[in-house]
């Protein structure tokens, strides 16, 4: 007797719903599927984010340029797979993954999966773009082009995306246009950007851009060095005058490799 035919699982939907599928299966894709990135105007290409985590592992050893703009990218793209995604009613879920869960879980309209996937979609593409921001300031993505750069950070910056701020921030600094530096570095500080709270710190001290203020540039390099940034507790241990507190300091910032804090340790 023979087998009986498997049955078709879409065999029950209309041409439109197929269609609705597909592009819901091509917006998911685009969200959780390959991983592409250019380095030294080579493409490479990865099945997802875990094999390109992965490979990144491996390349460290042997093109260390492609291992660290993948890497990069893939805390770019995690970084924004944890923001909230929002819908026009205001429903909120925690990040990607809860809004995913949701769609599995409660078979939502077809309108609100479209909606919640495209969100996904749309922080990914901003994930990627300040990624790619960042490979071509430094040369591996394409040919320098600072100015570039500068455009793709401004515009995520004036979106309000931290990262873009901070990065808008300190490329004005270096080019000593301290004023517009300042705006955008307190921006992100003011929602506690650790770089951009170090940076202000900076300005502070040497009065660039802003009145010198001895004890804001200190207060904003305490905080920093709290929430762990290295350049700060370097900072905050060589200034540091009780010997305890001043150790303390330094070997926070020497186990996260600071060279500096090391050098300072060894002189103690």
């Amino acid at each position: 007797m023979p087998e009986p035919e498997a049955s078709n699982p879409d065999s029950d939907l209309s041409p439109a719903q197929i269609a609705q599928v597909l592009r819901l299966k091509a917006l998911a894709d685009q969200c959780f599927g390959p991983v592409v990135v250019v380095s030294r105007g080579q493409r490479h290409s990865f099945v997802d984010r875990i094999s390109a985590f992965h490979e990144g592992q491996k390349l460290l050893a042997k093109d260390r340029v492609l291992a660290y703009v993948l890497l990069e990218y893939l805390n770019a793209s995690i970084a924004a797979s944890k923001l909230p995604v929002v819908l026009a009613d205001g429903t909120t879920f925690e990040d990607d993954g809860a809004a995913i869960n949701f769609i599995g879980q409660s078979e939502p309209p077809i309108e609100l999966e479209t909606e919640i996937l495209e969100l996904v979609q749309a922080k990914q593409k901003n994930a990627r773009l300040y990624q790619y921001g960042v490979s071509i300031f430094r040369g591996t993505a394409a040919p320098k082009n600072f100015s570039q750069a500068k455009d793709l950070w401004r515009k995520r910056a004036e979106l309000g995306d931290l990262d873009s701020q901070f990065a808008i921030g300190d490329i004005l600094f270096n080019d000593k246009e301290y004023d517009e530096a300042v705006k955008w570095l307190e921006m992100a500080a003011g929602v506690g950007h650790t770089d951009a709270t170090f940076a202000l710190g900076l300005c502070y001290l040497d009065g660039l851009g802003v009145e010198q203020n001895l004890e804001r540039a200190s207060g904003c390099a305490l905080l920093a060095a709290e929430k762990g940034h290295a350049h700060a507790q370097y900072t905050i241990g060589i200034t540091e005058k009780d010997p305890l507190e001043k150790r303390r300091w330094l070997e926070k910032s020497a186990a996260q490799g600071f060279a500096p804090a090391k050098k300072a340790l060894a002189e103690i």
